[in-house]
């Protein structure tokens, strides 16, 4: 099966251009998902090609505000964002979990982690009520502006308050992209490597405090260069799935597995992205 929806390729593509443009304020210079070192030559001259229309651009900041960390009155992830800034600097590991966690204990289970080595320069961020809830969110992420004027949010991390402590809901890094598009919905691209390609779409759920799964195609590509489609409703089961086509937990394969992906893309593509027009703060992450 080797038809692949163009208004869910074109509109992937240009995302990834535009996360391209993040690496200049600190964030991840490849939001490609991982594959084979001469693939990745490939993807990158094709996305190149496919995009010379587009340049994607951040939003422009004066030095002014740029060499200084902003904080927000009152801001109640404080020490989150200044131990993210500490790890970052000090690149005391891989991933950031929280202030007060060691990352480098094997023998604790954290979670979801925000990427640390791909980050430099500078970090934007907002609080935001995703949920509409009364509680803000921390957003940290880059809204990015094509020359056509198109937006992208890309989110390098969603965290939330839990008790007396912090809770990541989810992250975004080179080799998983996540875009916000609006009205608590998401969209996600990522890999299992040359031969498999996950794409979700996602609603945040306040209550819960995660993100719940609307739907998610996996493609997958044989030697043979056919491609096949699996859709599920449930990530875990997704990636679970091995082979994902013809799995019993699938929902549907081929075509009607592409259409109903399609149909969760184009609806969460319809929602109204709120953090167009939020204010994002900017952390300096020079080692000043």
């Amino acid at each position: 099966m080797k038809n692949i929806n163009m208004t869910k390729a074109l509109s992937a593509g240009l995302c990834v251009a535009m996360g391209f443009s993040c690496a200049a304020c600190g964030y991840p210079d490849d939001t490609r998902p991982y594959e084979t070192e001469a693939e990745e030559t490939t993807t990158t001259t094709t996305a190149a090609e496919e995009t010379s229309g587009t340049t994607a651009k951040v939003t422009e900041i004066s030095e002014e505000t740029a060499a200084t960390s902003v904080e927000i009155a009152g801001n109640p992830y404080e020490s989150f964002i200044e131990g993210y800034k500490d790890a970052i600097i000090n690149r005391t590991s891989v991933w950031y979990y929280g202030p007060d966690i060691d990352p480098n204990d094997l023998s604790v289970d954290y979670g979801q982690g925000l990427i640390v080595d791909e980050m430099s320069d500078y970090m934007y961020y907002t609080l935001y009520d995703l949920d509409k809830d009364g509680v803000e969110e921390l957003i940290i992420g880059c809204d990015v502006t094509g020359d056509h004027m198109q937006s992208c949010t890309m989110i390098t991390g969603i965290v939330t308050l839990e008790g007396s402590g912090y809770k990541i809901v989810a992250a975004g890094w080179s080799r998983s992209s996540l875009e916000y598009v609006g009205e608590g919905y998401f969209v996600n691209s990522g890999s299992g490597g040359a031969f498999l390609h996950y794409d979700a779409v996602f609603r945040y759920d306040g209550a819960a405090k995660e993100l719940a799964t609307v739907g998610v195609l996996v493609t997958e590509y044989s030697e043979t260069e056919d491609i096949f489609y699996s859709y599920f409703d449930s990530l875990d089961k997704a990636y679970s799935a091995y082979p994902a086509y013809g799995n019993e937990n699938a929902i549907c394969f081929d075509e009607e597995a592409q259409q109903k992906y399609d149909n969760d893309f184009l609806a969460a593509q319809s929602k109204t992205n709120e953090l167009t027009a939020v204010e994002w703060q900017v952390v300096d992450l020079h080692d000043l």
